[in-house]
């Protein structure tokens, strides 16, 4: 349990860091990366416990105080892509690259759904259609493209030997 909380902890706390130092200057480049998002999904598939959807929870706010918009709206869509991404887990997780880049697509084409349609509800004046092909479509797939590159990394570190004391 205290080995989750500290790889949880961390592995927030670079997202973070990537989403405030490295987000930016890819945003520059035309690839607009939500890394908070992509850690929370991938904890989500990774182990699906119940605590992982407060984790995503806490990331969503922490996206929400970053976007500088209405608090909440991230902070809600990731709690439900992460709800609704443990019963995904279920259905075809095998820890291996391909599932695990359809999963986070899906997730993420569900995330982006949920907050754009918050965001309409909150401002109806919004003009979303040009956003979805230009903004949304390649940072769903530059995501996906990412959490299949983590899911070896993740399982390696699943199977290698803890340390060893020496006598």
């Amino acid at each position: 349990m205290i080995r989750t909380f500290l790889m949880l902890t961390l592995s927030g706390v670079l997202a973070l860091w990537l989403q405030v130092g490295l987000a930016p200057v890819l945003s520059n480049l035309g690839v607009h990366l939500s890394w908070l998002l992509l850690v929370s999904l991938f904890w989500v598939l990774y182990d699906g416990k119940r605590g992982i959807s407060y984790f995503a929870l806490v990331m969503g706010l922490c996206a929400d105080s970053l976007s500088h918009g209405v608090l909440g709206v991230y902070g809600f869509s990731f709690f439900v892509t992460a709800l609704l991404g443990r019963y995904m887990n279920r259905w075809f997780y095998t820890n291996q690259s391909i599932f695990v880049a359809i999963a986070i697509i899906l997730l993420s084409t569900l995330e982006h759904t949920i907050s754009l349609s918050l965001f309409v509800w909150l401002d109806p004046t919004l003009e979303i259609s040009g956003l979805l092909m230009t903004y949304f479509l390649p940072s769903i797939l530059a995501q996906g493209l990412l959490g299949a590159l983590l899911a070896p990394i993740m399982d390696w570190f699943e199977k290698r030997e803890p340390l060893q004391a020496s006598p």
